[in-house]
């Protein structure tokens, strides 16, 4: 497990809303994982708009 640095979570807070894919985020905080970049979302409070929720979800699942 590594530590988030503020660059991470500041691309984290400001990409993850507006992200048709969690895959591109993978590319965008490359040192960790598509379910650790939804688990830091979700402890975080940021959301995925409600329509992308579930498509979100079932990715990380597949991937992680």
């Amino acid at each position: 497990m590594t530590r988030w640095t503020t660059t991470e979570l500041a691309t984290l807070v400001r990409e993850y809303p507006q992200s048709k894919r969690l895959d591109a985020l993978g590319k965008l905080i490359p040192r960790h994982t598509l379910a650790g970049i939804y688990a830091k979302a979700r402890r975080c409070g940021v959301a995925l708009p409600r329509n992308k929720k579930t498509s979100a979800s079932k990715e990380v699942k597949r991937h992680g």
